[in-house]
């Protein structure tokens, strides 16, 4: 009898701890939103497009836009200390070594915008405020962002590689090869002309005119991306769009 109740207590522990772990096993991150509840709304679409933008201006973006750019001009010049790293970019040594050198901070940018530009189409059939005009105006900015950090990018290195698709899962391939930099800059051009199309002329808000991607910025970066490509042509006519902006006028030299 007591052989009998044990094996009865027995497999109802069993039969308790699987439930329980199946349980457990099914449970979701807390903090966590999990990917196919996310992207219902245009707030969900709005909020990433704030990450693209904010990951612009984390220090690891902005040090880097100085040190690839300024830093090598001849506006800077060595003074009684400085960071070694920074002086071998000075010299033009360009090694994986140098903390300055890395870009995984780009690259964090460009899967937010990438995220964006592959989900953000599917909120159109789950919200019925969200409308096509709006998508084409968002993903312009989109656009935009993620060619600013391509060509940052492929200025510094040359060669990089080119990546239009989101990193979401574990089971993708992410030793990616280098694409050409006639490649990249192919595929900037690509970009911001479709952005040129879609985007705002000027928003509500002057704050957000100042700070958010135009019709003007696009023209501007695109017309910078033409000049590094030695497109004069198509520079010219890029900067013409925006001098053509009754809205804007140069600043007189003092």
């Amino acid at each position: 009898m007591k052989k009998t109740i044990y094996i009865l207590l027995l497999t109802a522990l069993i039969s308790v701890g699987t439930s329980s772990c199946t349980d457990w096993l099914s449970l979701r991150p807390e903090g966590e939103m999990v990917l196919d509840e996310y992207w219902q709304t245009e707030s969900d679409a709005q909020q990433v497009m704030a990450a693209c933008y904010r990951g612009l201006i984390e220090n690891d973006c902005t040090y880097r836009m100085l040190v690839w750019g300024e830093l090598r001009s001849d506006d800077f010049t060595v003074g009684q200390s400085y960071v070694v790293e920074m002086r071998k970019i000075m010299d033009q040594e360009i090694e994986p070594t140098n903390l300055y050198c890395t870009w995984g901070s780009f690259y964090a940018v460009i899967n937010y915008c990438n995220t964006f530009l592959k989900y953000a189409p599917t909120v159109l059939d789950k919200d019925d405020n969200f409308t096509e005009a709006k998508l084409h105006e968002m993903e312009a900015e989109v656009y935009t962002i993620r060619a600013l950090s391509y060509f940052y990018l492929v200025r510094a290195f040359q060669n990089v590689p080119w990546i239009s698709t989101p990193s979401i899962d574990d089971n993708q391939e992410y030793q990616v090869t280098q694409s050409s930099e006639r490649a990249v800059l192919d595929s900037i051009i690509v970009d911001l002309k479709f952005a040129g199309k879609y985007a705002n002329k000027q928003f509500t808000l002057n704050k957000d005119t100042k700070g958010r991607i135009t019709q003007n910025a696009v023209h501007a970066l695109l017309a910078d991306v033409y000049l590094w490509d030695q497109q004069y042509d198509n520079c010219i006519k890029e900067c013409d769009k925006v001098l053509a902006d009754e809205n804007l006028s140069l600043v007189k030299a003092e």
